[in-house]
């Protein structure tokens, strides 16, 4: 960072000013100048204040979050994997030095036959702290495997549950920023966060998702009436910044989420006619708004993802067969109604939290009136 701030200082603002600005809040956030990247942003942001990224971020960075309290209660931390020993051992090794702390970890070997079980008892031995294991015979596939971690009465007594896949690198204090959210949202059943490849250049695998209308998405099916068209904006990016931002939105990815028990009482687990994987995060997560839940993605955390989605990684005729049946089985669990009220109820949201953070920038010193749309 301090070489490239010398360089950036070269840079000729008369050509690239608005970039130089971007880039120097970057870097003041990046040295822990959470300050004077805001007040950076907030002057951008007033001059293109047609651009939504630059508002959210530059005020969110005004308005953080509240502190967690020194004795709040953390989430049940959730695994499960099936023959991916080297990626679950790289994952555990990051959520130790994680900061953690004192959470209960449960991790469910769904029928490995790679050494993961070995790998799984030596962890345990070492751990220091509560590690749990439930070794299953069969793969059962991800949502049951989910629904089984859900069900444990230690896990049904807590009030969050954090699930995370098996092929993620994690921060320091990847925990403590979901609960951040939870806490300051309480009718948030979902809480995610932003997602990249592991390697450079860091191409964003997952953000926030919206819903498009049928006229605005891009159809699957020929001779099918759709109705569920999940979109987000950041797919393949590289710089994870314009998302520094937390908001409502429609679903977040399940590689690293935050369950609210309560929601899971009132609408359900995971559905397992998704098995053994895709579209089941996405499915409870529509069916959270249905009942008058919100979902939340906190753009601040971002979380390194070892493997491609598996949207990217179906590459025979079988796996895009599976994953095109899954999103099949999706359109039938919604009608038409039923979608539309979903996505312009979150897209009315997100409109009103834009509006709101453009008006608490307005307010501050030295602002002068923008137009309104």
């Amino acid at each position: 960072p301090e070489a490239a701030l010398d360089l950036l200082e070269e840079v000729d603002e008369s050509l690239f000013g608005a970039w130089k600005t971007w880039q120097l809040a970057k870097l003041q956030l990046k040295h822990g100048d959470t300050a004077g990247a805001a007040t950076q942003l907030a002057a951008l942001a007033r001059q293109y204040f047609w651009h939504p990224n630059l508002t959210l971020v530059a005020h969110d960075l005004l308005h953080p979050l509240p502190q967690l309290s020194a004795d709040f209660t953390p989430p049940a931390i959730l695994l499960y994997s099936w023959n991916k020993c080297e990626a679950l051992r790289t994952t555990l090794e990051s959520l130790r030095a994680s900061g953690t702390g004192a959470a209960p970890v449960f991790v469910l070997d769904n029928g490995s036959s790679d050494g993961t079980a070995d790998m799984l008892k030596s962890v345990q031995d070492s751990w220091g702290t509560e590690f749990n294991l439930i070794s299953l015979p069969a793969n059962v596939g991800a949502p049951a495997a989910r629904n089984w971690l859900l069900s444990l009465p230690e896990v049904r007594d807590r009030e969050y549950a954090a699930f995370l896949d098996d092929d993620v690198i994690l921060p320091q204090g990847w925990m403590q920023a979901l609960m951040r959210v939870a806490a300051a949202k309480p009718k948030a059943g979902s809480v995610g966060c932003c997602v990249t490849d592991h390697i450079p250049p860091f191409g964003i695998q997952a953000a926030d998702f919206h819903l498009l209308s049928p006229t605005e998405g891009m159809r699957s099916f020929v001779d099918v009436q759709e109705h569920i068209f999940p979109f987000c904006q950041a797919l393949g990016q590289h710089d994870t910044f314009p998302f520094h931002y937390t908001r409502i939105c429609a679903s977040v990815t399940g590689c690293c989420h935050l369950l609210s028990m309560r929601s899971v009482a009132d609408i359900g687990v995971f559905d397992v006619r998704f098995n053994p994987s895709q579209f089941d995060d996405l499915e409870r997560d529509l069916r959270l708004g249905r009942h008058n839940w919100e979902v939340y993605f906190h753009g601040p955390l971002t979380v390194r993802h070892m493997q491609h989605s598996s949207l990217r990684q179906a590459m025979t005729v079988q796996q895009q067969a599976h994953i095109m049946g899954n999103r099949l089985k999706l359109e039938h669990l919604f009608t038409a109604k039923e979608a539309a009220a979903l996505q312009q109820n979150t897209r009315q949201r997100a409109e009103e939290d834009l509006l709101r953070k453009c008006a608490a920038l307005d307010k501050l010193p030295g602002a002068a009136p923008q137009p309104k749309k």
